[in-house]
Formats: structure tokens, sequence, C-alpha cells
């Protein structure tokens, strides 16, 4: 069992290297980011989430910043992971946020027509302007993704106070 492993290597005083934990959360060097990408892609589906919790308690022990690191890179070794909802979530939990950009994650969302996702991101506080919200409706709409348009209709008519907007409009 991983848990034993990490029990037995910790009490022997193995540990994440400041460095690693350093290319985590900040990046690295482009070889040392394509390895920890490569090595994360290694990771089977039903193991991802939870060698990454654990990689995220080892940072927290060196690092006062415990965010992993994203870049589109990132994003696109791992996709086929993060477009199922469980991993979506977990992305946006335990990943900095503020080098994703938002608008194209979610018109790949509304692409696909991943409305569970689409759902996690707006939970998220992703679609806060009205602006965007109806950018994303709009966009919807334009390539008949029924789903993700049903959806920001519903959180349109669920959120919005259209008097309010009107008037700042």
């Amino acid at each position: 069992d991983e848990g034993e492993m990490v029990a037995l290597l910790k009490k022997n005083g193995v540990g994440i290297s400041e460095k690693w934990a350093g290319i985590a959360v900040n990046g690295g060097s482009q070889e040392e980011w394509y390895d920890y990408c490569i090595m994360l892609r290694t990771i089977g589906d039903d193991r991802f989430i939870p060698i990454l919790k654990q990689l995220i308690s080892e940072i927290g022990e060196v690092s006062e910043n415990n965010k992993l690191h994203f870049t589109e890179l990132f994003w696109l070794m791992h996709k086929d992971r993060f477009l199922r909802p469980e991993f979506f979530k977990f992305l946006l939990e335990s990943f900095n946020q503020s080098k994703m950009k938002k608008g194209g994650l979610m018109k790949t969302l509304i692409d696909l027509d991943n409305a569970s996702c689409l759902e996690i991101a707006v939970n998220n506080g992703w679609l806060k302007q009205p602006k965007k919200r109806d950018e994303m409706i709009k966009y919807a709409v334009d390539n008949e993704k029924t789903e993700c348009a049903a959806f920001l209709l519903d959180f349109k008519n669920r959120t919005a106070d259209l008097k309010a907007e009107n008037e700042r409009a």
C-alpha cells in the first residue's frame, strides 16, 4: 500500500526536496517542467488524485504555497482526466488558477458540451461578470451545444439581476 510506503520513507527521513516542491508550485526550467508533467502523466487515473494530494501535503511541509503550478502544457497533457468532473473539481481546488485562461477553458468545455465541468467552473466564480456570462451563452447557442446552453441560461435566470444589469448597460 502506498500509504505504508510513504510512512516508512518519511520515518527514515525521506521527503520531497525543496527543488521539486518549488517546481510543483512555481514551475521550473522548460526541461524540469516537462519532466514533472511526464512523471505525473504515468500515474494511473485511480491513483492520480490521491498521489497529488500526498504531494500537496508534502509540499506544505517545505513551502508556504501549496497550490500546484498550472500551464497550458499541463492542461494538454492531462486534458483527458480534467474533462471528468471529479478531476476538474480537483484541478480547481488544488492548482493555482491565476495562469488559467478561464474563457478559453470554458469554451473548450462548451465545445465538448460538458455541462458538468462547466457547472463546476461557474460554481467557482468563473462567470461573475454578466458580460462574460452572456458571451458564453451566445457561444453555446451559436455552436448548438444544447446542454451547456441550457445550463448557462438556467444559471442566468437563477442569478441575474436583470434590472440592475440593464441600468448599468
